[in-house]
């Protein structure tokens, strides 16, 4: 059959009068973008046999070519959001930038404040969306509090204000980066659940065969805690594991670490993508994180298999703005707050307001020295932006 040429608006509707006219089997000849749409050129299989070959013994799994259109396609339409959203962004970062540059001659109490919130390490972003809403002639100080109540309420700490540690229930998976404090945590969860309900409801399972001594860690706390520890020596043990665990009240997995190169794939991690029911997948965030990490981390597509966040390290950060920012913008739910090294004291539910007045505690022990140097840093980052406005 002669090829046949079809045109539309765009190419997800040319490859579907293709795909009706010639059936599953088309084959694809040209495609190019025309000024009033898509043009398609398609032929139907080539009537012809075709030379015999040598049988390839297990042959590579193809792509059927309907799914390739389709990926493209996909592609390119994920490609373009992520340009508008780009866009959208740079667009109210520009506007907002000339708002907080007007603030400096014409509302110096907002200012004021705009730099305040800055210095104790909240992004410049959602420190100018939130100082823009506020009343003005309510004064500083009432401001101050309006800003921080908002930042506040802005934390997700999940549904019905989350629950107490000891109320953990089935299994609970830890993920996280390397020397986040997964393994602390987990001992921390069944220290508080033993204490309440028995250690013969709980187990610790480790599932880390990269990091040594990754399981003589988790057998050191188990020994304190008189709960017993698995190991994982193969990634089909998991399940298996898991499955005849089904009983116990609560069974903790301790995974490997995330590294940067493992961040990419995380999505298809086997056990992100297990078969057992109900497992309750918590990511571990030390506080001292830097915001490129958190943000990356944050922003993967498998944050949505999340259960919630456990904050770590709390106790060893010297700002916690930025890390409280990036945990906003995610909007992932925050569990569980971890602020010290006793395993049976140091891990809590998160409230909101606990963690905002440690964010504004670390900002009072911040030298005179340093405020200078943060106001300068605030017209820095705003010049870039106010590059004559006429």
């Amino acid at each position: 059959m002669e090829p046949k040429r079809f045109f539309a608006e765009n190419s997800q509707m040319a490859f579907r009068l293709v795909r009706e006219s010639l059936g599953d089997d088309a084959i694809i000849i040209s495609n190019k973008t025309l000024p009033n749409g898509v043009e398609v050129v398609a032929g139907d299989q080539l009537l012809n046999e075709p030379v015999a070959k040598t049988p390839v013994k297990n042959p590579a799994p193809e792509l059927e070519q309907w799914d390739l259109v389709q990926k493209n396609s996909e592609d390119l339409q994920l490609k373009n959001m992520q340009e508008l959203v780009a866009l959208k962004q740079l667009m109210i970062s520009e506007l907002a930038a000339v708002k907080v540059g007007s603030w400096e001659s014409n509302d110096k109490e907002r200012y004021r404040l705009f730099q305040d919130l800055v210095k104790l390490g909240f992004s410049i972003g959602l420190v100018a969306k939130i100082t823009s809403l506020l009343d003005a002639n309510s004064g500083y100080e009432q401001m101050r509090s309006d800003a921080l109540q908002e930042i506040e309420l802005s934390i997700n700490t999940g549904e019905g204000f989350g629950q107490a540690v000891d109320e953990l229930t089935g299994i609970v998976m830890l993920h996280g980066m390397t020397g986040a404090g997964k393994t602390t945590s987990i001992a921390k969860i069944a220290a508080q659940v033993v204490a309440v309900h028995g250690a013969d409801e709980v187990v610790m399972v480790c599932a880390d065969n990269k990091r040594m001594g990754a399981h003589q860690q988790l057998l050191g706390y188990g020994k304190i805690l008189e709960v017993p520890v698995l190991q994982v020596r193969r990634s089909a043990e998991l399940e298996e594991i898991l499955t005849a665990l089904k009983g116990k009240r609560l069974v903790l997995v301790d995974n490997a670490g995330i590294t940067p190169d493992t961040l990419k794939d995380i999505a298809n991690n086997p056990v992100l993508n297990c078969d057992i029911p109900d497992v309750k997948h918590y990511l571990t965030l030390a506080a001292t994180t830097q915001a490129s990490i958190l943000n990356k981390l944050l922003k993967e597509d498998w944050s949505t298999c999340l259960h919630g966040v456990i904050v770590t390290k709390v106790d060893e950060a010297v700002q916690l703005g930025e890390f409280i920012s990036s945990l906003i913008q995610s909007k992932l739910p925050a569990a569980f707050l971890a602020d010290g090294q006793n395993i049976r004291t140091d891990l809590k539910r998160l409230f909101a307001d606990d963690l905002i007045e440690r964010a504004v505690a670390l900002g009072k022990i911040m030298d005179d020295s340093e405020e200078e140097s943060v106001s300068n840093a605030v017209k820095t980052l705003l010049h870039d932006k106010l590059t004559p406005v006429h």
